[in-house]
């Protein structure tokens, strides 16, 4: 049998002054908690729970990725633009006056590109998720109607696609401005305008990682129209 060991403890802050406790003890280590108030083991539901959560609070509504590749890759064709105005519906990510055009650059899971592997459906809570794209399909909608009302004209580009072809999707909006007289007749590939496309990448990768900082640190300027 082990020997008992004696151990004093001294409480304070108490109105009623120092009280003394004696605790037995065997000697053993006790868990700190115990096991009916230790945490329970995440189960497999609530770990794709908290991954979907922790990857949907690190998603950008603007300034991603993809959109800094479009405006890097346009800046240097010789295209202005203005960013995401707010007295134009749905606040464009691009915004050409000179050409009364804008450019929507959709996230291909929140805006649910069709046959696109990007777009998956979540497996968790997928009432709430259809509702959900439902809704924003319904903006989008409405938002391409209501400019075209106001006589400009729309183009939608998708995430996969600057992904996978930088180079020719950044082409085809440039060629597509350049149905107007005044805008630059100019592609990548030709003249003075080549372009590494890994270069284009790494530069808009590090313009949105200085735009996360100075997010966090609260010191962010402005949006302009230059990329550079």
């Amino acid at each position: 049998m082990h020997p008992t060991r004696r151990r004093e403890i001294v409480s304070g802050g108490s109105c009623f002054g120092r009280v003394m406790i004696s605790v037995r003890s065997t000697g053993k280590r006790l868990s700190q908690q115990p096991a009916s108030q230790q945490p329970a083991k995440k189960t497999a539901k609530q770990t794709v729970q908290l991954d979907m959560a922790h990857h949907l609070s690190s998603v950008r509504a603007s300034n991603t990725k993809p959109e800094w590749i479009l405006r890097g890759g346009l800046h240097r064709l010789g295209f202005r633009y203005r960013l995401h105005r707010k007295d134009l519906p749905g606040k464009p990510d691009l915004v050409f006056p000179k050409y009364r055009s804008v450019v929507f650059v959709h996230g291909c899971f929140w805006h649910r590109h069709i046959k696109c592997k990007d777009a998956s459906m979540p497996s968790i809570n997928q009432e709430f998720w259809i509702n959900k794209f439902i809704a924003t399909i319904r903006r989008d909608s409405r938002v391409l109607r209501e400019l075209h009302d106001l006589e400009w004209k729309t183009m939608i580009v998708w995430e996969c696609q600057l992904e996978k072809d930088t180079i020719a999707t950044i082409n085809k909006v440039a060629n597509w401005l350049s149905q107007e007289k005044s805008a630059p007749n100019i592609s990548f590939g030709t003249g003075s305008a080549r372009v590494n496309r890994r270069e284009l990448i790494r530069a808009s990768a590090e313009k949105v990682r200085s735009r996360t900082r100075g997010y966090s640190t609260g010191v962010l300027a402005a949006s302009s129209g230059s990329f550079l």
